[in-house]
């Protein structure tokens, strides 16, 4: 075998490969990787890499947000780039196994490993090269010698042939998935050809099992693969069919996509045709719906799209009054005052000050000018026009525009108003953040202003004028079995509370965890313990006052582990090392001082190393130091250097053996002139707790051995805070 020819051909497939347009695809899609390498990570925003992928591993894609594909391989999952991802279906020839003893391979050659095939088996076909097919089967990529394949024939017939037997009960309706189905007279691909069955054909599905459905296609049967076919949705009644034109009659329904991205498609079918994607906070107008399905109105556009991805917009009617461009107010006012922005979404304009008569409807956000105003009116214009709207609808106080970056106490009033709000997933803590940004978006997008993510004084004055209105997401109810981004950013609030530990349970399913975690949020909240983020509970969730794990309670994704060779640390107290000392005395003694400290430190284990945290529900090795020790009043510096090397932190102890419990260990982990580059606390018995950025101890608060193996190599020495 020819190596070189087989790497040079490979490498012209994927340059072919590489041409080919990425579309984004329906949920649970196969795809190739396409890209000499791509970065997998364990979380959507792409910062904690978990693995690598190369050209041709095959994947399965679960959900698309953005460019951020979420992903499996072989039983691992995570996130990486959608655009380094091409669907297998969009290159990939159908072809079927044509004899027995037909294996696949893990490599294009015999020496790999193998696993059999059986006769008929119908795979994609994504590539050749020297004797050797590239295939994908079930969303697993192998290799298979090219004698043991026939490609499907790609002659089109309008329906399979017709069979002689009676039409049987239809169990199911389907729609073709593939580019083209091949449709048999047996179930048997080396049995008589019937036809092919474009992408989106609609079938009858009378019976089937692992590998054949048995179907009908305007009274013509035939056996096809099961693999081919995607289960369609009830089709709708007749009164939500598309129509060119919606009748004049049709009541229409204002709406907004309420998820960060809705596809639309050409018929209720996720198989059917797609014709585009809306971004969270469009307006739409439902013209017809059933209990899965919006049938929607864009521009003069016409399709459909999942009805939970919308929620309902009140629209108030908006007649235009009739105005005098040389009436008395605009003479006795032609100077601009000063400029306001409408705080009041469908905020009314008369023509005089009473709310008689006719009026336009301004929506919030909008900056108009102020030529005059008294107790209860202003009087405004819009460009050539002029109006009286109530003073309580408009804002003109000058505020300091924020973007990412800033910070101080104008920051933490954003964030906490964003947060009562509904919009900030985090904890104010007054650092214009990423989650500041994205909470500025989604509040943006709520009132109809641009998307920018930065502050500016009209998103200022809204969110400050008394009338700002909620995120839609207080208004859901999200359960077990629900996924999406409305699932992600609850369980983005409930890590930041500390109900949540890990950043991979972050993934956009309202799985077992996240049920565990509602219900210990509702326990800790006094509510209604159920384990549904109903609107009382993310109300609760999004408050201000929201309650934040207590200390010594483990958040619900935490899992104890185990000292072995290959995980160091642990996040459970060695037997006979736990502190029982729950309190402080009034006047501790050394002794009890030291316990308390230990007793605080255990019961942060397992909470999550984030660098620049002091807790309390994420810590960097000396910020969990100095957590412990304030709450004996023990101020230590804020650095691993300083706590290692300042005569404040206690007396230098050198040596491990004269170690005591309750002191701080110091150790030289990166290879420079400072030899306390990490620092923990001593619980005895050669053990100690730290909080660990090391990805072995799943980078967490732990307790690990110091008396062999990495940290004995590494200790420097320790401090003795408490005499």
């Amino acid at each position: 075998m020819n190596t070189r020819r087989i790497i040079a051909i490979i490498v012209l497939t994927a340059l072919i490969l590489l041409l080919l347009p990425v579309f984004s695809l329906a949920e649970d899609y196969s795809a190739m990787v396409s890209e000499k390498t791509v970065d997998v990570y364990s979380d959507s925003a792409l910062k904690n890499k978990a693995f690598d992928l190369a050209r041709f591993d095959i994947v399965n894609v679960q959900q698309i947000i953005g460019d951020v594909a979420a992903i499996t391989y072989r039983k691992k999952s995570g996130y990486c780039a959608a655009s380094a991802l091409t669907p297998v279906s969009d290159m990939a020839v159908e072809a079927y196994v044509n004899q027995k003893g037909a294996y696949i391979f893990s490599e294009p050659n015999e020496f790999s490993a193998t696993k059999a095939i059986k006769k008929g088996t119908f795979v994609n076909k994504i590539a050749t090269s020297d004797g050797w097919c590239l295939i994908e089967k079930n969303g697993i990529g192998a290799y298979i010698k090219e004698e043991y394949l026939t490609e499907a024939a790609n002659t089109p017939t309008p329906a399979p042939a017709p069979s002689v037997t009676p039409a049987p009960t239809v169990k199911a309706t389907a729609t073709v998935k593939v580019n083209k189905l091949s449709v048999y007279a047996k179930a048997d691909a080396s049995s008589e050809k019937l036809g092919t069955l474009k992408k989106g054909t609609s079938v009858n599905v009378l019976s089937w099992d692992k590998e054949w459905a048995y179907i009908e296609k305007n009274s013509k049967y035939g056996y096809c693969s099961v693999r081919g076919l995607a289960k369609s949705d009830p089709t709708p009644t007749a009164s939500v069919k598309p129509t060119a034109t919606p009748k004049p009659d049709d009541e229409v329904i204002p709406a907004k996509v309420s998820v960060e991205k809705v596809t639309v498609y050409k018929s209720a079918s996720t198989a059917s045709k797609k014709l585009g994607v809306l971004k969270y906070g469009t307006t739409v107008n439902v013209v017809k719906y059933t209990k899965k399905w919006a049938y929607i109105e864009k521009n003069g556009r016409y399709g459909y799209c999942k009805i939970n991805a919308l929620t309902k917009k009140k629209v108030e009617p908006s007649p235009t009054p009739n105005y005098d461009d040389d009436d008395d107010y605009r003479r006795k006012y032609p100077n601009v005052q000063f400029t306001a922005t409408v705080v009041y979404e469908y905020a009314p304009v008369y023509d005089e000050p009473t709310v008689d008569g006719l009026s336009i409807k301004l929506p919030a956000g909008m900056a108009v000018d102020v030529y005059a105003y008294s107790k209860n009116w202003a009087y405004v214009g819009i460009n050539n026009k002029r109006g009286f709207i109530q003073k309580k609808y408009l804002n003109a106080t000058e505020y300091q525009e924020l973007s990412s970056g800033d910070t101080g106490s104008e920051v933490l009033k954003l964030q906490t108003e964003l947060e009562e709000n509904g919009y900030f997933d985090g904890i104010p803590a007054g650092t214009y953040s990423t989650l500041t940004t994205a909470a500025v978006k989604r509040f943006q997008a709520e009132i109809g202003l641009t998307q920018t993510g930065t502050a500016d004084i009209n998103t200022l004055r809204v969110l400050y004028g008394g009338y700002a209105p909620t995120a839609s997401l207080l208004d859901n109810t999200l359960k077990s079995g629900d996924n999406g981004a409305a699932v992600e950013r609850i369980q983005t609030r409930l890590y930041y509370l500390g109900y949540l530990s890990k950043t991979d349970s972050i993934d956009s399913d309202y799985g077992t965890t996240t049920v565990s975690a509602v219900k210990l949020f509702e326990e800790v909240a006094e509510l209604d313990i159920d384990g549904v983020a109903d609107s009382v509970t993310l109300k609760a969730m999004y408050s201000n006052d929201a309650p934040q794990l207590p200390s010594g309670r483990n958040p619900a994704d935490y899992t104890p582990g185990k000292i072995t060779p290959t995980n160091p640390g642990v996040t459970k107290m060695p037997a006979g090392l736990g502190s029982t000392q729950t309190t402080l005395p009034e006047n501790p003694t050394a002794a009890e001082k030291i316990e308390y400290v230990i007793y605080i430190a255990q019961n942060q284990l397992g909470k999550p190393y984030i660098y620049g945290t002091a807790g309390p529900n994420s810590f960097d090795c000396s910020g969990l130091t100095c957590y412990c020790f304030k709450k004996i009043n023990k101020t230590l510096g804020r650095s691993a250097y300083a706590q290692g090397y300042e005569e404040n932190t206690g007396t230098k102890i050198e040596g491990m053996d004269n170690l005591k419990r309750g002191d701080i260990v110091c150790f030289n982990t990166i290879a420079d002139s400072d030899l306390s580059d990490h620092v923990g606390i001593y619980i005895g018995k050669g053990y100690f707790i730290h909080a660990s950025s090391g990805t072995s101890n799943g980078k967490q608060v732990v307790v690990s051995q110091i008396t062999s193996g990495y940290y004995q190599r590494v200790f420097s020495w320790g401090r003795r805070p408490v005499q």
